[in-house]
């Protein structure tokens, strides 16, 4: 017996002639819940429903017959649920007695479904994890922003006093510092700390932002999404004289499965990007979104172009990498594309980025869409 469980790889139950579990090898308690102590002893007709035991049964009196059987049946796990299951059913001979082995194969569909549960139960633990330290960093952070400005201005009424302290004492230092250093240097120094403290807002802002999901819809009209990212921007668009071409063709519903909150963010760190982009002295500044259809893949594309100065090559396959910016003279946080494709690659899709730099720049989001409605 032990030479034939080393052999099987697979979740294996060993019943004797009477149907009894006597053996098991991987009995997979994250899939059907039971301990080997709950399976022995225990006949296995029990783990197959009402309606599938004669079946079982017809095969284990066949089986002095033909030796090996090849079906499919549902297996009732411990909390009543039903795995789909590929069965290897053989009559071995051991020792002179009859025993049937149970070679289970879990469905290909039904173990995409149990990992993909496990790994939504992982990232919603690391998603809380995030939060918890976002928040952490947040509450210190608010009190430095709060009091810095304030320490500013004592700083300042105190410079009258440490200037006529100067006078009278050319020679004196504060903690080892000429008092003309620290008079120019102050308001640097302060402002140093003070676009330290916003960048540490900014990160924390992005990343709380994309971690307080909302549910996930499986009808999320992704048309609607796109609208209102682009309503936000519209006093933007307006005050930058930036035109905006919106082309959805004669599509009026897209459905599709995904978080409403999140896919927005995505969306519009897009858009933000296109409108960075463009240079102040820009005479033509436009933005374009359009959405097309792909029914053979089932997928949708959203390309986002902008007439803007576009990504020198050398550096077009750094911009999803985290912190990566080139602006970092405007205390961006560099985590706006690396969340955008994140989100993408959380619903199932893919991003993808060309751009001639001084010319244009073209982001194509790809997501599987469930549903199609279009204007009558």
């Amino acid at each position: 017996m032990q030479n034939l469980f080393n052999c099987a790889k697979r979740f294996v139950w060993i019943a004797d002639s009477k149907g009894r579990i006597t053996a098991v090898k991987n009995s997979r308690p994250e899939n059907t819940g039971y301990t080997k102590r709950e399976l022995s002893g225990k006949s296995i007709i029990r783990f197959f429903p009402v309606e599938e035991q004669n079946k079982i049964l017809g095969y284990l009196r066949l089986s002095a017959k033909k030796t090996r059987f090849f079906f499919e049946s549902n297996l009732i796990a411990k909390d009543n649920s039903l795995i789909l299951c590929k069965i290897n059913l053989s009559r071995i001979k051991l020792s002179g007695k009859i025993y049937f082995m149970f070679c289970f194969t879990q469905n290909k569909l039904e173990k995409a479904l149990y990992y993909k549960m496990i790994n939504r139960i992982q990232t919603n633990t690391i998603d809380d994890l995030i939060l918890g330290i976002m928040h952490e960093i947040n509450n210190p952070n608010n009190f430095l922003m709060l009091n810095v400005p304030y320490l500013q201005s004592i700083l300042h009424s105190l410079i009258p006093l440490g200037e006529n302290h100067h006078k009278c004492h050319p020679d004196w230092k504060l903690n080892g510092l000429e008092w003309n250093y620290i008079k120019t240097d102050l308001d640097v120094l302060m402002n140093d700390i003070y676009m330290g403290i916003n960048r540490i807002k900014k990160i924390t802002s992005s990343l709380t932002g994309f971690f307080e999901r909302e549910n996930v819809s499986d009808n999320l009209n992704v048309l609607e999404v796109i609208s209102s990212s682009l309503n936000e921007f519209e006093e933007i668009f307006q005050a930058n004289k930036i035109k905006v071409d919106k082309n959805f063709g004669n599509l009026c519903f897209i459905g599709i499965n995904g978080d409403k909150k999140s896919l927005k963010i995505a969306v519009s760190n897009i858009i933000q990007n296109s409108i960075e982009s463009f240079c102040p002295s820009a005479i033509e500044k436009s933005i374009s979104i359009a959405v097309r259809l792909y029914p053979a893949s089932q997928s949708l594309h959203i390309i986002i172009s902008d007439t803007g100065c576009g990504i020198d090559q050398d550096i077009l396959f750094k911009v999803f990498n985290p912190f990566f910016t080139t602006k970092r003279d405007k205390n961006q946080a560099g985590l706006g594309l690396y969340i955008s494709k994140y989100i993408i690659k959380q619903h199932g899709g893919q991003i993808h980025i060309e751009s001639e730099h001084g010319e244009w720049t073209r982001i194509n989001l790809k997501l599987p869409y469930l549903t199609v409605r279009k204007e009558k």
